[in-house]
């Protein structure tokens, strides 16, 4: 993995002579995600993910408002405990996820902008949609891993045309077994897709909210600790690539910038000489 560091933002630089160099105006370095807490969760990032919220999702999905004040509001509407906060590095994608009554790990609610999910997928949007894909999964493995270890379920409401597709991914690698909320077996059929593994009869879906155009399923998924170990190995590989590519973007967006602003400043010098 890329080592941690942070971004490097302004016109300038100081090296280690004491002489100012300038530099690009962009930033050098991709952070990693941002995790947060009942201890360090501020309005800030409640107005991040809010608005994450109203760009990924249509509007009768949306739970969250801009009136949420703290994480404790946050676990109420999501029915969690211990939640914590995953913000992606461009601030394009969250992640929130707690503990349920039964001690199994619930991921209440996920969503990236410019992903299949997202209702508005401008050009601006899908800029950095491969990163927090990459960022999102890696993460994601981390969960099931952590989960797997520790003898807990992962739990989610899946949407059945977009989360419960990848969900359907892993389960026909191997990653993961899962379970409807009555603890019926689900296995994937090539003919029928998701059925119920007593019977083979294709397993029924619940409205979302009464919307009968969004179809959700309640999903037990009992991880597979080592397959995901190596699944999560390739994504982390893959990130590396996706950020080195994002560093390179960024790099020549501010040279590009660099060289604007040296014609405006040649422009100025030569209008002053005349």
């Amino acid at each position: 993995m890329l080592p941690e560091k942070e971004d490097i933002y302004g016109e300038k630089e100081r090296l280690n002579n004491g002489e100012i160099e300038e530099k690009p105006l962009c930033y050098k370095n991709v952070k990693e995600p941002s995790v947060y807490t009942e201890e360090n969760l501020s309005y800030h990032e409640i107005a991040i993910i809010t608005g994450i919220e109203a760009q990924a999702y249509r509007e009768e999905q949306r739970l969250l408002d801009y009136g949420i004040e703290d994480i404790k509001e946050i676990e109420y509407i999501y029915g969690i405990k211990k939640a914590k906060i995953v913000i992606g590095s461009n601030k394009d994608w969250y992640l929130i996820y707690g503990e349920n009554d039964e001690g199994d790990i619930e991921v209440s609610d996920f969503a990236i902008v410019g992903a299949m999910n997202s209702e508005k997928s401008s050009s601006e949007s899908q800029g950095n949609v491969k990163l927090a894909i990459a960022e999102s999964t890696d993460i994601l493995y981390k969960i099931l891993i952590e989960a797997g270890e520790n003898g807990q379920y992962v739990h989610c409401d899946a949407t059945k045309d977009t989360s419960l597709i990848n969900i359907t991914r892993m389960l026909k690698k191997g990653l993961i077994k899962i379970y409807d909320d009555d603890e019926n077996e689900i296995i994937y059929d090539k003919e029928k897709g998701l059925v119920y593994a007593d019977d083979g009869e294709e397993i029924e879906y619940e409205d979302f909210l009464g919307e009968e155009d969004i179809e959700m399923l309640g999903v037990n998924m009992n991880p597979n600790v080592e397959p995901i170990k190596k699944e999560r190995e390739k994504i982390q590989k893959l990130l590396d690539k996706v950020r080195a590519a994002e560093i390179y973007r960024g790099q020549k967006k501010g040279k590009g910038i660099d060289e604007l602003k040296n014609t405006i400043r040649k422009k100025d010098n030569d209008d002053d000489a005349r």
